[in-house]
């Protein structure tokens, strides 16, 4: 899949409002590791409630690297509760697959379809490139994560920050 791939599969039945949750892996995730998390990953949401309805989810695996979730709150507010019972079942994941998924300092980069990751405190302006992007894993909607989930690094939290390491 290559970086703007991912944008055909949005379901288009879901909100641009809808809530988005990205969580990246600490490493590229085997073809069998994929297949096996979109299979727990598709369970999951099928089950998913908030305050005993049903929510209207969707989840994937992405770029072998990325887990993403998305819930339409115009059919189904998501509560606490339910944002909870998320993240306890992607804890389970870290463990079950012996990855870590809640480094938000651990930035993937894509460049020429060429996927990588720095540390945030590894992070060295010079070795990125005009064409460097990066993920941008705080995006909150549908509407974000289609138009600023992939930025160029001069962009966003991460230009801002970059541009702190050059002044």
């Amino acid at each position: 899949m290559h970086s703007n791939d991912f944008q055909n599969i949005i379901p288009a039945d879901f909100d641009d409002r809808s809530r988005v949750w990205i969580f990246q892996s600490s490493r590229q995730l085997t073809p069998a590791e994929v297949e096996a998390l979109r299979e727990l990953l598709t369970q999951w949401v099928s089950r998913w409630k908030a305050h005993a309805e049903p929510v209207k989810g969707w989840a994937d695996v992405l770029m072998d690297r990325f887990l993403v979730f998305m819930a339409d709150e115009t059919a189904v507010p998501v509560s606490g509760c339910s944002t909870d019972g998320l993240m306890r079942f992607v804890k389970q994941i870290e463990q079950q697959f012996q990855i870590a998924l809640f480094d938000r300092l651990q930035i993937a980069f894509i460049e020429e379809d060429r996927l990588f990751t720095r540390h945030l405190s590894d992070l060295h302006p010079e070795e990125l490139s005009a064409s460097t992007r990066y993920f941008n894993n705080t995006v909150l909607t549908k509407k974000d994560w289609v138009e600023k989930w992939i930025l160029p690094v001069h962009e966003g939290w991460l230009g801002e920050h970059i541009q702190q390491l050059q002044d």
